[in-house]
């Protein structure tokens, strides 16, 4: 819904046009949201992921340029290092004490989607760019 209703003529509405999602006509989000399960079938594993890769790497490249700090939540979950450093960042910014040692996100195992993330990531990432978004490196 996000990448179908982007603003015409921006890079994320550009990526859902090359995700073949059709722009779905004034509505309310529930009746948007059934125009597009109708539109696009049973979607695959792949576009599910190109989708929620651009709109992660479409948002995340926004609120890089304005935040004081931003925060990869699926690493938080696994890494320790990376939960105390950002818990000094909190520290050092705002002198509150954040704990973020119960911060777990589920995990599905890669293998039973069959599909080559790391492929597709390399993919969308070059074509967000090529639709003029501006994708940091990394």
């Amino acid at each position: 819904m996000i990448l179908a209703l982007a603003p015409a003529g921006s890079a994320a509405s550009r990526f859902a046009q090359r995700l073949g999602l059709p722009r779905p006509p004034p509505g309310s989000f529930k009746e948007q949201f059934e125009f597009l399960k109708r539109a696009l079938g049973r979607w695959s594993d792949e576009l599910s992921y190109r989708a929620f890769l651009a709109v992660h790497l479409l948002s995340y490249a926004i609120a890089d340029a304005h935040a004081d700090l931003t925060i990869d939540v699926d690493y938080l979950s696994r890494a320790h290092e990376y939960r105390e450093a950002v818990r000094r960042a909190i520290a050092s910014r705002t002198n509150l004490a954040v704990d973020f040692d119960d911060c777990r996100l589920s995990t599905h195992d890669p293998a039973l989607a069959a599909l080559d993330y790391e492929a597709v990531a390399r993919d969308v990432v070059q074509v967000l760019r090529s639709c003029g978004a501006s994708i940091p490196a990394g």
